[in-house]
C-alpha cells in the first residue's frame, strides 16, 4: 500500500520560503565602483558560476561586445 503523504498548503508556503531564503543565500554581490557583480549559484558548461553585471560594468561590457561585433561584420566583408 502507498502511503498518503498529506501536506497543506502553509507547510508549502512555508518550504517555499526556505527554498526561496536558502536560493537567495547562495547569491554574492560585489560591489565594484558604481557597479555590482552578481556571482550566481548557477554555473556554465566548464563548472564556472556564472556572473551578472549590473550599472557601469554592464554598459562598458556591452559597448566592447558591440564593437567586437562591429569589427567581425567588418573583417567578414574583406575578401
Amino acid at each position: 500500500m502507498i502511503a498518503r503523504l498529506e501536506v497543506n498548503s502553509l507547510d508549502t508556503d512555508n518550504l517555499l520560503d526556505d527554498y526561496t531564503q536558502w536560493l537567495r543565500d547562495q547569491y554574492r554581490i560585489k560591489r565594484i565602483g558604481t557597479s555590482d557583480e552578481i556571482t550566481t549559484p548557477s554555473t556554465n558548461m566548464n563548472g564556472d558560476n556564472l556572473r551578472i553585471l549590473t550599472g557601469f560594468a554592464y554598459l562598458m561590457m556591452r559597448q566592447n561586445l558591440i564593437s567586437a561585433m562591429v569589427r567581425i561584420n567588418d573583417l567578414s566583408i574583406i575578401d
